[in-house]
C-alpha cells in the first residue's frame, strides 16, 4: 500500500531540516577546528621566534665576552658581531611585525643600546669603560631580556600545547 503524498511530504520536511542542521553543525565545527589550528600555528611560530631571539642574544653575549677578553674588536670579530646583531634584529623585527611581544622588543632595544656603548668603548680600546658598561648596563639588560624572552616563550609554548590538546 502506497503512502499518501501528504504524509510523505510531512515526513520529508523534518528529515530535510535535520540534514540542514547537521550540515550547519559540521560547518561550524570545521570552522572552530581551523581557528584553533591557526592559534596553534601562531603560538608555535611565536615560541620559535622567541627561541631564535634567545639563541642569537646568547651568541652576541659570547662575542661580547670574547671582545673583552681580547681587549678590543678586530676586523674578524667586528664582522661576526655585525652578522649576529643583524640576525637578532631580523628576528626581533619579525616578532614586532607579527604583533608579538612588545616587551621583548623594548627589552631588546635597551640591550642593543647598552651593547652599542660597550662595543664603542671596545673599538676605542677603552677596556675599563667597556667593562663598566658591561657590568652596569649590558649585564642587567641581558638578564631582563633573557627573563622576558624565557617567560614569553614558555607562555606561547603552553598556549600551543593547550590548543593542540583541544584538537
Amino acid at each position: 500500500m502506497a503512502m499518501p503524498t501528504r504524509i510523505r511530504s510531512l515526513i520529508q520536511k523534518p528529515i530535510a531540516v535535520l540534514v540542514v542542521v547537521a550540515l550547519a553543525v559540521t560547518a561550524a565545527s570545521i570552522a572552530g577546528i581551523l581557528m584553533l589550528q591557526a592559534r596553534l600555528d601562531r603560538s608555535w611560530e611565536e615560541a620559535n621566534l622567541l627561541l631564535g631571539v634567545k639563541e642569537e642574544v646568547h651568541g652576541l653575549s659570547a662575542l661580547e665576552w670574547q671582545a673583552v677578553a681580547e681587549g678590543g674588536i678586530n676586523e674578524s670579530l667586528a664582522s661576526e658581531i655585525d652578522s649576529t646583531q643583524a640576525g637578532v634584529e631580523r628576528i626581533v623585527t619579525e616578532v614586532a611585525n607579527g604583533g608579538g611581544e612588545q616587551d621583548v622588543v623594548v627589552a631588546y632595544g635597551v640591550y642593543r643600546n647598552a651593547m652599542a656603548r660597550e662595543f664603542e668603548a671596545l673599538r676605542a680600546g677603552d677596556i675599563e669603560t667597556a667593562r663598566a658598561i658591561g657590568d652596569g648596563q649590558v649585564a642587567p639588560a641581558f638578564e631582563a631580556l633573557h627573563e622576558i624572552v624565557e617567560h614569553e616563550s614558555l607562555e606561547h609554548a603552553e598556549k600551543a600545547r593547550s590548543a593542540g590538546t583541544i584538537l
